[in-house]
C-alpha cells in the first residue's frame, strides 16, 4: 500500500479526472465547431477536415500526458521498472494496438490520403471520415461506416481518388453497337457531362473510344473521364450522366450492343 502511495498522488485523482472529462469535452466541442465549418464553406472543406483531425490527435495526446504526470510521481527508480515491465508487458499484449498507433502518427506526417479522400481499400470504397490514432473510418457508397485498423495500412494498398483535393475524376464507360456512329455517341456523351450541375469546367471532359468484346456481341466502348466538383457527388454526377445519355441515345436511335 505504501508503495502505491508513493506511485499514485491519491489526492491529485479527482482533479485529474475533472481535467480529463473537460478535456475530453472541450477536445469534441472544438473540432466538431472546426469540422462544421467544413460543412459550411464547402470549398475548403478538406482543410478543415485536416485541422480537426490533427487537433484531435494533439488534443488527446497532451491531455494524457496532463493527466499521467498529474497523478504519478515516480523516482528514478520507479520509473525505469515500471517502463521497463509496462514496457514488457504491452509488447505482448498490446502489440497491434501499438501497431495501429504508430501508423496513425505515420498517417498524420506522411498524409497518404487526408479526411474527405475517396479511397479504395480491399473490397470497400469510400469517403475517409475519421483518421484516428487506432483507426481510420470510412463512410462506404451506401452510407455504412467501415472501421479499419491502422495497422492494416502497413501492408495493404489504398487507392485515393482525389489525393487531398475536392474535386475529383470520374471514368463512366457507355457501349454502342459497334456499327453506330461512335463521332455522335461522343458529342452525346460530352454534352451530358458539361451540362451536368455536379461537373468540373476548369477540367474539360474527355471521350476515349475503343471496340471490345462483352460477352459474345463486339461493341464500341466510349469512355467519359470528367471531374466532379466535388467528390462527395461522385455517385449523383455518375447518375445524372448516365440518365442524360440514356435519354440522349434513345431519342437519337442509337442501338446498343446485342
Amino acid at each position: 500500500m505504501e508503495a502505491d502511495l508513493q506511485i499514485f498522488a491519491v489526492e491529485r485523482l479527482p482533479v485529474a479526472l475533472l481535467a480529463l472529462v473537460i478535456g475530453v469535452a472541450v477536445v469534441r466541442i472544438v473540432t466538431g465547431f472546426v469540422a462544421d465549418l467544413g460543412e459550411r464553406f464547402t470549398e475548403r472543406r478538406l482543410v478543415f477536415k485536416k485541422v480537426a483531425t490533427l487537433g484531435r490527435f494533439i488534443g488527446y495526446l497532451t491531455l494524457f500526458g496532463f493527466v499521467s504526470f498529474s497523478i504519478l510521481q515516480l523516482t528514478n527508480e520507479l520509473l525505469l521498472a515500471v517502463a521497463g515491465f509496462a514496457g514488457v508487458a504491452v509488447g505482448f499484449a498490446f502489440k497491434d494496438l501499438l501497431g495501429s498507433l504508430v501508423m496513425g502518427v505515420i498517417l498524420m506526417v506522411e498524409e497518404p490520403f487526408q479526411v474527405g479522400d475517396r479511397v479504395a481499400f480491399g473490397d470497400e470504397y469510400g469517403e475517409v471520415v475519421e483518421i484516428g490514432l487506432r483507426s481510420i473510418r470510412i463512410r462506404t457508397r451506401d452510407g455504412s461506416i467501415v472501421t479499419v485498423p491502422n495497422v492494416v495500412f502497413l501492408t495493404d494498398r489504398v487507392t485515393s481518388s482525389n489525393a487531398g483535393n475536392l474535386h475529383m475524376m470520374v471514368a463512366l464507360p457507355f457501349y454502342v453497337a459497334a456499327t453506330e456512329d461512335f463521332a455522335r455517341v461522343r458529342r452525346i456523351v460530352a454534352e451530358a457531362a458539361a451540362t451536368s450541375p455536379y461537373v468540373y469546367l476548369r477540367s474539360p471532359p474527355e471521350t476515349r473510344v475503343t471496340d471490345e468484346f462483352q460477352g459474345l456481341v463486339y461493341c464500341t466502348r466510349i469512355t467519359l473521364r470528367a471531374y466532379v466538383f466535388d467528390a462527395r457527388y461522385e455517385e449523383d454526377f455518375s447518375s445524372d450522366v448516365t440518365a442524360r445519355v440514356k435519354v440522349a441515345l434513345r431519342e437519337a436511335g442509337i442501338q446498343l450492343p446485342g
